[in-house]
Order: C-alpha cells, then sequence, then structure tokens
C-alpha cells in the first residue's frame, strides 16, 4: 500500500483499504449522492458498483423494498450534512433479487474539513449478531451470504475490542495508567493472548515494564524493570526504532534466551515488539505482544493502528505528566517571582505592596503605605479606579485588565501592564478591599504588534500571489457579457484554490470552468494550477465535456494533489447560445432569465476529481437576457446554517436582480454573504447573453 505525496491514500489505494473493511461502508457528498461504496456491501445487496454510484444514497437496492425505509435514509442524511452523527437499526435488501430482509446497525457520520464544513458522509453498518429471520427459508441455504455475516460479525467483534481499548485509553490521563491500560486490553484487539509495554527510564538507559493485571505474580516482579541493552525485543525495538518479531518456540530461545522460560510457562509461542516514536523520531516506548502459536507473518493491517492509538494515547499522557510537573514547579517559582502585588481598601489607599510593585512605580514600600492610587501613579489612577469600583460594587473578580501609562520608575515612557483585581472579603464586613496583581507585558504588546505587522504583509503577499494565479482578464466574446470576482477568505495567509477560467478554445467554441481544489493555502494553489493546466490541454484535445473530465480523472491518479477537487465544465457555442456541460462533485450553476424565472443546472451530479465513475454531459441553451451564474461553495456554505439557505439567498438576489448591469448583479451576490469573517475563499463567474 502506497501514500501520496501528502501521507495519505492515493484513489486508488482508498478504494482498496475500503474493500478489505469487514463491514459495509460508503461515502456521500453532502447531498446524499453516492460517492463508493465497498465491496462486502456491493455482494451483500447483489449488485455492482454501475449499479449504486452516482445516485441518491437512499434509491440504491438496499433501500427499495420500502418507501418509509427510503424516507428514514433521507431523514439521516439531511440530520448528518448539519453535523450529526445518526444511528439506527435498519433493514437492508439482501441479494437474494428481494426475498429477504437483514437488519443492520446503521450509521451515518459526517466528515469535517479544517474549516468546520462538512464535506463527506460516510454510512457504515454490520449486520446484528442475533439470529436473522429470513422472509424465504432458501435463504438458509445461501453460504455466501452465511459467510458474509460471519465475516462481518467477527470484525464487528475485533472493531468492539478496538472500541474498548480506545475507551480505556481515553479515561487514562497519566503515562501509569496509559501504560495499565495497553497491557491490560491492547492484547485482545489485535488476536494476541498477552500484551505489555516497556517505557525508557529518565536517565534513558532502563526500560520500566507494565504488565497485565491478571499476569502470575511470580513472573511479573521479575520483570519490573530491564537494562535497554540487554538484547530484549523491547530493548531492540527501542534501540532500533524497528518491530522484532520472534515467531516460534525456538527463535524465542535464540532472540530472547532470558525469558525463554517464563515464556513457556505462560504457554507463548511466538511474540513481537513495536516502537512507539515521540516528536522528532524519538522513541521511548515499545509495545510487547504474544500469540499461543507460532506467527510467520503478523498481520500489520491490524497491529499497526492499535498501536498507533496506544501511542497517541501515551503522548497526550506524557504530556499531561510534564504540564502537572510543570504546573507544580510554577507553583512554588510564583511564591518568589517579582509579580507585582498590592492590597487596596476601599479608600483606594495602598493598604499593602510587595518590592517589585513598588520598583515598578518608582517609589519605596514605604512611601506607598497609606497613600491613594492618585497620590502615587497619577497617570494609571482614573483606570485602576475605575476597574476597582466594578469589583468593589458587583464583588466579582475582574482579570486581564489592560492598564497603560507611565510611571516615577521611567518618566517618559509608556509601560503596559496585565492586571487582576480580586474583592477581599472580612466576616460581617462584607468587601474591604481588592487585592491587585501586577505583571508588565510592554515587550509582548510590542511583539505582537509586530505579528500582527508581519501577518498583514503576509496577507497582502497572499492577495497578490492569487491575483497571478488567476485569469487577468476574461476574452471578449461577441453578443455576451462576462463578469468574474474572486474573493480571499479573511483567516490567515489565505492563497487558495477557488478559480475560474473562461477560454476560447477555437472559433464559435468557449470553455467556462469555475472550481475549487482541495486543500489549503500553497497546496491548494498547486494544485488548482495543476487542474487548470490539464484542462487546457485536454480541452483542445477533446469536444465533449464528459470526455475531458474522464481524461482529467485519468490524469488525477497520477497527480494525487488534483484528487478530489471540484468543478463546473462547459462549452458555449456563442452562435447558437447551446452550453454543454458536465458536474464534477460541485454546486449546480443558476440560470436566471430576464423576467426572474430560474433554471437550476440540476444534471445528475457526478463525483469529485479522480473517484472513478461515467462522466456524462448536459446540454442547456442561453437565450437572449438570460444570465448563467457559476460560484465556488464559499459563496453558499456556512457551518451556521444548512446549504439550502445559502442557494435560497443566492436565488432571491440573483431573480430580484435580473435585469441589473451585470457587475452590479455579481457584486450583490458576493455581499450577500453572511459572514464577512469567513475562512473559505469565493468565486463567482456570471455570462448573460445580450444578442
Amino acid at each position: 500500500m502506497t501514500l501520496d505525496a501528502s501521507g495519505f491514500l492515493g484513489p486508488q489505494e482508498a478504494l482498496t483499504a475500503l474493500d478489505n473493511v469487514g463491514h459495509f461502508v460508503g461515502l456521500l457528498s453532502p447531498d446524499g449522492t453516492l460517492l463508493e461504496a465497498n465491496a462486502p456491501a456491493l455482494r451483500a445487496g447483489g449488485i455492482t458498483r454501475d449499479d449504486v454510484i452516482g445516485r441518491p444514497f437512499w434509491e440504491a437496492p438496499w433501500w427499495s423494498y420500502s418507501t418509509e425505509a427510503q424516507q428514514r435514509v433521507r431523514e439521516a442524511i439531511d440530520a448528518a450534512r448539519e453535523g450529526a452523527t445518526v444511528r439506527y437499526d435498519a433493514e437492508v435488501m439482501a441479494g437474494d433479487e428481494g426475498r429477504s430482509l437483514i437488519t443492520i446497525d446503521f450509521q451515518l457520520t459526517p466528515v469535517r474539513d479544517d474549516d468546520g464544513i462538512v464535506r463527506l458522509l460516510v454510512p457504515e453498518g454490520a449486520p446484528r449478531v442475533t439470529p436473522q429471520e429470513s422472509v424465504d427459508p432458501l435463504m438458509a441455504s445461501q453460504e455466501s451470504w452465511a459467510g458474509l455475516v460471519a465475516e462481518l460479525t467477527a470484525a464487528r467483534a475485533q472493531t468492539e475490542t478496538l472500541r474498548m481499548l480506545a475507551s480505556s485509553l481515553a479515561s487514562s490521563r497519566t503515562v501509569d495508567e496509559v501504560c495499565a491500560a495497553i497491557a491490560d486490553n491492547l492484547a485482545p484487539t489485535v488476536g494476541a493472548v498477552f500484551g505489555n509495554i516497556a517505557v525508557t527510564s529518565t536517565t534513558g538507559d532502563t526500560l520500566h515494564l507494565f504488565q497485565p493485571s491478571d499476569m502470575d505474580r511470580d513472573i511479573a516482579d521479575r520483570w519490573i524493570s530491564i537494562a535497554l541493552d540487554d538484547g530484549s525485543p523491547l530493548g531492540r525495538a527501542v534501540l532500533s526504532g524497528r518491530s522484532v518479531h520472534a515467531s516460534d518456540p525456538g527463535d524465542i530461545v535464540e532472540r530472547f534466551p532470558a525469558g525463554a522460560d517464563d515464556a513457556e510457562t505462560m504457554g507463548l509461542q511466538s511474540l513481537a515488539a513495536h516502537p512507539i516514536l515521540v516528536e522528532n523520531g524519538q522513541v521511548r516506548a515499545a509495545i510487547g505482544l504474544a500469540w499461543n502459536t507460532p506467527t510467520e507473518i503478523l498481520d500489520d493491517d491490524v497491529v499497526d493502528p492499535a498501536v498507533a492509538l496506544c501511542g497517541a494515547a501515551l503522548q497526550r499522557a506524557w504530556v499531561s505528566d510534564e504540564s502537572s510537573r510543570l504546573a507544580a514547579l510554577l507553583e512554588t517559582l510564583l511564591q518568589q517571582a517579582p509579580v507585582g502585588f498590592a492590597f487596596i481598601d476601599r479608600d483606594f489607599r495602598f493598604s499593602h505592596v510587595n518590592e517589585r510593585l513598588a520598583e515598578t512605580n518608582g517609589l519605596p514600600v514605604a512611601d506607598h503605605l497609606g497613600r491613594t492610587i492618585h497620590d502615587v501613579v497619577p497617570q494609571l489612577a482614573e483606570q485602576a479606579v475605575a476597574v476597582l469600583r466594578r469589583v468593589f460594587d458587583d464583588g466579582e473578580a475582574l482579570s486581564g485588565i489592560e492598564i497603560r501609562g507611565e510611571t516615577a520608575a521611567r518618566p517618559g515612557v509608556v509601560r503596559i501592564w496585565e492586571e487582576g483585581f480580586y474583592p477581599v472579603q472580612a466576616p460581617g464586613l462584607g468587601i474591604i478591599g481588592a487585592g491587585v496583581v501586577v505583571v508588565e507585558v510592554t515587550e509582548q504588546r510590542r511583539e505582537q504588534a509586530a505579528l500582527r505587522d508581519v501577518a498583514e504583509r503576509e496577507r497582502a503577499i497572499a492577495r497578490r500571489l492569487q491575483a497571478g494565479l488567476l485569469p487577468t482578464s476574461t476574452p471578449e466574446v461577441e453578443g455576451y457579457e462576462i463578469c468574474a470576482r474572486y474573493e480571499a477568505g479573511t483567516a490567515g495567509l489565505r492563497v487558495g484554490g477557488d478559480w475560474y477560467e473562461v477560454v476560447e478554445v477555437r472559433p464559435g467554441d468557449v470553455a467556462i470552468v469555475v472550481g475549487d481544489a482541495v486543500g489549503h493555502d500553497l497546496d491548494a494553489a498547486i494544485a488548482m494550477s495543476q487542474i487548470r493546466n490539464a484542462l487546457t490541454g485536454l480541452g483542445h484535445g477533446h469536444d465533449d465535456p464528459a470526455e475531458v473530465v474522464q481524461r482529467l480523472d485519468e490524469y488525477a491518479g497520477h497527480h494525487p494533489d488534483a484528487f478530489a477537487s471540484t468543478l463546473f465544465y462547459g462549452r458555449l457555442d456563442p452562435a447558437t447560445g447551446e452550453l454543454r456541460y458536465t458536474l464534477v462533485g460541485h454546486h449546480p450553476p443558476l440560470l436566471v432569465h430576464p423576467d426572474g424565472r430560474h433554471d437550476w443546472f440540476d444534471a445528475t451530479p457526478g463525483p469529485p476529481i479522480g473517484v472513478s465513475a461515467q462522466r456524462l454531459t448536459a446540454t442547456c441553451r442561453l437565450d437572449v437576457g438570460d444570465s448563467l451564474i457559476c460560484y465556488t461553495d464559499g459563496l453558499i456554505e456556512h457551518h451556521r446554517e444548512p446549504i439550502e439557505t445559502g442557494r435560497a439567498r443566492l436565488l432571491d438576489i440573483a431573480t430580484s436582480g435580473a435585469a441589473d448591469p451585470l457587475d452590479e448583479l455579481v457584486g450583490s451576490i458576493l455581499a450577500s454573504t453572511p459572514n464577512p469573517e469567513r475562512p473559505d475563499d469565493i468565486v463567482v463567474l456570471s455570462i448573460r447573453r445580450t444578442s
């Protein structure tokens, strides 16, 4: 199995991985279109990929026995598209010409991108382990189906052990707790009979071992700690950073003579040790596994994910333990640290002050006591007194208050402090004053201002780079007006993957493209550039949009950066207004007539680029006065509202402004986005036929 340059599986490997998952797994677009289904799901229904891929999920044969079942699937898709995970017992039609139904544990899970937007839906299903009733007794004789159910049931059991391990790890906080959870729960997850874990000492020359709680205590007491370089499988795994495998008793004796007797006593006939990597490739622990039978070849597809899960939990625990240690140390240090502190009474006079704050104010401690804030720090008094009044009146602590100005310690220099004000009460007297903690943050604020300047310069560079990647102009097409706008997202250094293109391929043939490349920043820009270049070449060689995109799918198989991107691709005949187009996982364009009537380009949407599917070309016609509006998802998708709301907003503005000048209409559409601080880019491309 290979990984692409970004560390993710390529499209073919991803499909192979899905086919090897033991239960039913699929992949949906947010609107419910089935993009992929794994082999177990297809075999169970007695169908092929061509029967279901590219169609609405609820129309697939699995649900065709009942309109109620189809409606429930549609409702589940609606909920998942809004971010909810949906799970219920469902009946699906088996592959016996509709004679049988089988009950599955069905779950639909949304997959979000880094910006929190739901990009995909993952349907899963596994048969219930209770005996299944069949409408037709012949079902009992279908060995292939029974074998599949047995296979899925076994996979379900393995999944449950993995969930138990994950739950145990999640509830463990310290390194010791995580190691104990691994020792007690890892082995059954990977089909082993024994598991333990060794962690390096602070000196780095010793391994501390954690054994299962049910292990024979006499044996466990002999294996509390071992030298890192004593030749044990665990030590070798830590030192080499590679897994170690002893496949049979003879191999154990040869590789691990010191532990061979105990292994024989415990009935262990093969073992393995797997290193756990932490940051910068450092190995700080190793997991041990053992089986009661010889194991010539380890099932890495089962072992590796479980080891990785344990490694992530252990890394989290190391960070947590270190944070706790530092917090205890910090508490001790703060008692002696030069942090300013004072007690101010209700007359705004200093009752107590420490040396650090006295130095900050430029006066000795004695010159503070009994004097008001106005006397000691006149330039800061107005700010401090306003906060103290709130503390005295409301009785609530206020922290993170910024005070700025001059003191006698450094006349003429404006400094900045972050202060906390805490009410102090006395029995029977109520609030008698406030404690004040003062930390100077002048330099930090200056550094933050400098960083903001750098960030703004980066954003300016990003805008210039994006402008350089997008077309500088659109061609003049006789009888048509064209207006295109791009707006970058506002979060950070945004060089996005949203783009457009209007190219006269040859006289009487104009290519129209709006696309959205997967990824963020430079990765998305690179993917966008690759797709544009590929389309330019493919468009000159092929006239049919579906054929162009099919060639682009083949291209994506060799260029992973292009995989899963979306686009609208059309070819316009200016003389007749005929537009042939195909949708590639993209939102449908909108055609608005001059009288306000409209048509959505709701042709059968194909999956994103690189997902194997039969591409289809649809046709429409632009009459005089018609305006075609193409866009990317940033225009209508927002995490605070459903997509339907965004589409309705676009439709309302486009139809009400159908007679407006085209640039005004596009400007109104862009101005309608409800979130000015949006993370995603937006492209709007509109073409109006004028004669």
